[in-house]
């Protein structure tokens, strides 16, 4: 196998390299570009009542209740204040809190992606050494590694069909 030569190395290095940056660029927009969604959703959730003077009465269980490993809200307790609260403003105000839990969730795993992907580039050079022509066979060869580059690869897909 004939190696690259050093002028061509740098400057598929330089395009790997911008490559990346572009794509962390577009990982870190995306989750910026869910932010607006919040004020979007909630005046759609809300086009009758002015959320933001509603917010200071909110009860603090529809916020906490199943979210918060300090809410002292049990089930048997909860369900007793859903039927407390059985109307249609308290039950999109707990849908909303719903909706704003997952649109965090889209947010941290898109936030996520970055460090498995830093371990993947860190390990795997996103540009060859060789002309692709001379690739011919590849092994695989387990080790630990191997085995992170592995287990990166996977959180990375598994955080994208998560979301």
């Amino acid at each position: 196998m004939k190696i690259k030569s050093q002028e061509e190395i740098a400057l598929a290095q330089e395009k790997a390299n911008e490559m990346i940056r572009v794509m962390y660029d577009k990982i870190e927009n995306l989750s910026e570009y869910t932010v607006p969604l919040y004020d979007v959703i909630e005046g759609y959730f809300f086009q009758d009542v002015d959320y933001q003077r509603l917010q200071p009465n909110i009860p603090m269980w529809m916020a906490d209740a199943g979210r918060s490993a300090e809410s002292p809200c049990n089930k048997v307790y909860y369900d007793s204040l859903r039927r407390t609260y059985n109307d249609p403003l308290s039950n999109r105000i707990l849908h909303w809190f719903d909706v704003q839990n997952i649109l965090a969730a889209f947010q941290d795993r898109v936030c996520a992606l970055i460090p498995y992907l830093e371990d993947i580039f860190k390990e795997i050079p996103a540009y060859c050494l060789y002309n692709d022509m001379e690739y011919t066979d590849a092994n695989r060869v387990i080790n630990p590694r191997t085995d992170s580059i592995h287990t990166s690869i996977n959180n990375v897909f598994v955080s994208l069909a998560n979301s």
